[in-house]
């Protein structure tokens, strides 16, 4: 476990704790205003404190291959995330909230519990490549596909969507089928 007064560290910009059985992060992570990156990848993580939503200079989230299930609404509050890497969790959807990420460009969701793309991911407003290999995914409604507009690469690939509909003709960046 990290030590609770983590967050009198006023002035780390880079956290690594990668491979450490933590399951969980203090709340105090959120006193860490001026972190840039926080990497946290395989430390047996089930959840997110809330208070992650204050990390307003954060731009780089590593925190795959983690058990996490749900993320906290406040996770909006990451307004200048640019990078997130959530592989490899139990993720199956998004709080609202998500779309408020308005710096992000990469996220990586592959490898999750999703059977659907999240409507919420569809209001991002710079996200440019969005990664869901290796989930459950079965459709993806058409009222979605405008809302990624800006997305120059969606990888749905090694899903039980295999096959590109018909009328999906010019959305080459969407790709299907195996890895």
């Amino acid at each position: 476990m990290l030590p609770g007064n983590i967050g009198s560290l006023k002035h780390l910009t880079y956290l690594g704790i990668n491979h450490n059985p933590l399951s969980v992060l203090p709340e105090a992570i959120g006193d860490l205003t001026q972190l840039r990156e926080l990497w946290a990848v395989g430390c047996g993580l089930v959840s997110i404190p809330s208070s992650i939503g204050k990390l307003s200079m954060l731009q780089k989230l590593g925190l795959h291959k983690n058990e996490i299930t749900h993320l906290p609404s406040q996770f909006g509050g990451l307004s200048s995330l640019q990078w997130l890497n959530l592989a490899d969790n139990k993720l199956q959807d998004f709080p609202e909230e998500i779309n408020h990420l308005e710096s992000l460009v990469f996220m990586n969701l592959d490898k999750n519990c999703f059977t659907n793309v999240p409507a919420a991911l569809t209001d991002m407003a710079n996200l440019q490549i969005l990664s869901v290999k290796f989930n459950s995914i079965r459709s993806l409604d058409d009222y979605l596909i405008p809302g990624f507009s800006r997305i120059i690469k969606l990888d749905l690939r090694e899903n039980p969507l295999m096959d590109r509909p018909p009328h999906w003709k010019g959305l080459d960046f969407i790709l299907l089928g195996k890895v």
